[in-house]
């Protein structure tokens, strides 16, 4: 059964704003990373009410030596101790995947408070904490997940009514394909009640992570979605992996693979969709190797079919 989703603001909110941690991942993209970063300090200035317990992190994701040395520079010497805006940087030599990444910041929030998750890749409108203060005030004990409205390629949607097919090309059980979904390019959780129901699930390195988190808190458990239409974000569409590539062609059948076993249930719906991802990855084959792009057919292959062929292999071996 689906659950509710509001864009109302609930009444019995608290006197103050609780604490906010903006949290980031920066993967090889210091320069959407500095948009990002210019456009949260543009907000933060035009804030009309002072911003307390408020701090950004930003984790660098094992990008390139020289790429994390950059960014690393950039915020010392742009966004250090000694600025009002400061931002805690901190590194990791391996990339560890998104909900690795998040994990790792989320044991540095504050627990008595939200964390905001942002991409790299997106920039928020420049009355953006003073139309996020409401939603800082609900009460900590509230099992919310607060999407706010993202413009991606100049269209607008809400990530609170968003089908799993566009989200992920899967198929949805039953008559009706619109599913509860939150985005994980920019979502704000209560910090302690979201560590205590298991935060991201680390089984998905990119892509994907959001439509498992969204299936277990909103579907499986007693989350509600409260969305936050005047709250505005602009998301850089594939971004924050560089576009179209073998990595990013991978990982995202990968996950739709993942997503499929783990996820959804009943095998006559199981069945119809993995031949229709199937037949689709068929065609991205040819595509690329008429096209002369063989790497992308051999990773489009590995991210889908290579997956089941390794699950029945694990499964003949029990």
């Amino acid at each position: 059964m689906e659950k509710m989703t509001s864009s109302v603001i609930p009444t019995n909110t608290d006197a103050q704003p609780h604490p906010l941690n903006v949290h980031i991942l920066h993967y090889r993209s210091p320069w959407r990373l500095e948009k990002t970063l210019l456009s949260l300090e543009s907000a933060w200035k035009a804030a009309e009410y002072p911003l307390a317990h408020f701090e950004i992190h930003v984790l660098d994701n094992g990008s390139l030596p020289a790429e994390a040395d950059l960014v690393q520079n950039l915020l010392s010497s742009r966004w250090g101790k000694q600025s009002a805006f400061s931002v805690f940087y901190h590194r990791q030599p391996v990339n560890k995947g998104f909900a690795a990444g998040h994990n790792e910041l989320l044991r540095r929030a504050n627990p008595q408070g939200y964390v905001l998750f942002l991409n790299s890749d997106v920039e928020v409108s420049e009355n953006f904490f003073n139309k996020l203060r409401p939603y800082l005030k609900c009460q900590l004990s509230k099992k919310f997940l607060f999407v706010p409205k993202i413009v991606e390629d100049g269209k607008a949607y809400l990530g609170g009514r968003i089908s799993y097919l566009r989200a992920t090309g899967l198929m949805t059980e039953g008559a009706d394909s619109k599913k509860n979904f939150v985005s994980g390019c920019a979502l704000m959780v209560p910090t302690l009640k979201f560590s205590e129901e298991g935060s991201w699930n680390e089984d998905f390195f990119f892509y994907g992570e959001d439509v498992d988190l969204s299936h277990r808190l909103l579907v499986q458990k007693d989350w509600q979605l409260l969305t936050m239409p005047d709250v505005v974000i602009e998301h850089e569409g594939k971004g924050s992996i560089g576009g179209i590539n073998e990595r990013s062609l991978y990982l995202h059948f990968r996950s739709r693979a993942l997503l499929l076993s783990k996820t959804f249930q009943g095998l006559p719906f199981v069945r119809a969709t993995f031949l229709r991802v199937s037949l689709e990855v068929v065609l991205k084959m040819l595509f690329f190797t008429l096209t002369l792009r063989p790497l992308l057919s051999w990773a489009a292959f590995q991210g889908w079919f290579a997956y089941w062929l390794q699950m029945r292999k694990d499964a003949q071996s029990i």
